[in-house]
C-alpha cells in the first residue's frame, strides 16, 4: 500500500496517541520502532539540519493534533446530544488541521501526490 510521508508520519502519532492512552501499547511501540528504523536514517541522509528540526516540530504538531482529536471523538459518545454535535464539529476542526500538517510534510518530501480532503453542505 503506497502512502505519503505524511500519511505515515500521521499514523506514527496515531500509534504514539494510541500507546500512550494505554491501548495495545507494545503493539504501536513496536509500529513506531519499525517506521523509525526506516525513517530517520532516510530523514538524516536527506535533508539539512534545519529541515530535520522542521520535520520533528511537525511530528510533535501531529501528535497534539490527534491526541486533542482523539479527546474530541471521546467526548461525541460520552456527551451526546448537543454537547457532543460540538465535540464532532471540533473533531472535525482537528482533523483539517491534520489535513494541513500531513500537507506540509508532503511539501517537504517532495510528494508527488497530497492528500485532499474536501467538506461540503449537504442539501436536504
Amino acid at each position: 500500500m503506497e502512502m505519503t510521508f505524511g500519511e505515515l508520519l500521521d499514523k506514527r502519532s496515531i500509534f504514539a496517541v494510541k500507546a500512550d492512552r494505554g491501548i495495545a501499547p507494545d503493539q504501536h511501540w513496536e509500529q513506531i520502532k519499525r517506521i523509525d528504523a526506516w525513517l530517520m536514517p532516510y530523514v538524516r541522509r536527506n535533508f539539512d539540519p534545519d529541515t530535520r528540526a522542521r520535520i520533528v516540530v511537525l511530528m510533535g504538531l501531529l501528535f497534539d493534533c490527534n491526541n486533542t482529536q482523539f479527546d474530541f471523538e471521546d467526548q461525541v459518545f460520552e456527551l451526546g446530544g448537543e454537547e457532543g454535535l460540538q465535540a464532532a464539529k471540533n473533531s472535525r476542526k482537528y482533523n483539517q488541521r491534520r489535513a494541513a500538517l500531513k500537507k506540509e510534510i508532503d511539501e517537504i518530501f517532495g510528494e508527488k501526490y497530497l492528500e485532499v480532503k474536501k467538506y461540503a453542505k449537504l442539501n436536504n
